[in-house]
């Protein structure tokens, strides 16, 4: 059976979301219904011939998860638990990916270093994520708030993996808030 992405069906769902009538008012600037009618073509297509290519296996994928955020004057703990299933269609196994994290800091002014221990379990038979394996362990960092939409952070990673060595990086990042 060959995927064909639901374009009609998506352009259905934009119009009964108002879309006609926010393009007629300009609230998109010069963007207009051909514009938005080609997008969706070429996305189509996309989908269909790129990311489905034809005999390719078709995975199912559903996303479990759960976050909780504790912020107390300066002080902030994250946590999230996941699991990632997959199924390949028609075969009756089904691949579930637990990982989690937990990360607290401490702001002081602009800045807020934090702790951070990081999870994921990928069986090697995995589909989707044949690769990543077991990757576990601890991170520390520090993030940097230049502006109210600009901030930096700089963080060590020890990852500790299975049948693998262990490795250590250092990352920076910078993130902008529109």
């Amino acid at each position: 059976m060959t995927y064909r992405a639901p374009v009609s069906d998506i352009a259905i769902a934009l119009k009964s979301a108002g879309l006609d009538s926010a393009l007629q008012d300009g609230l998109y600037g010069e963007l207009d219904q051909d514009t938005v009618d080609a997008v969706l073509e070429e996305a189509g297509r996309f989908a269909s011939d790129v990311l489905a290519p034809l005999n390719s296996n078709r995975i199912g994928e559903t996303i479990m998860a759960l976050h909780a955020v504790v912020v107390r004057s300066n002080y902030e703990w994250l946590n999230e638990v996941m699991v990632i299933r997959h199924s390949i269609y028609n075969e009756p196994k089904v691949y579930n990916t637990p990982g989690f994290y937990t990360q607290i800091s401490r702001q002081f002014g602009s800045f807020r270093p934090y702790f951070r221990y990081q999870y994921i379990n990928a069986a090697k038979t995995e589909p989707v994520f044949p690769d990543v394996g077991l990757n576990e362990g601890p991170s520390a960092g520090i993030r940097f708030d230049a502006s109210e939409f600009v901030a930096l952070k700089l963080q060590y990673d020890y990852t500790v993996q299975r049948q693998q060595p262990n490795y250590s990086t250092v990352t920076l990042q910078i993130g902008f808030t529109f």
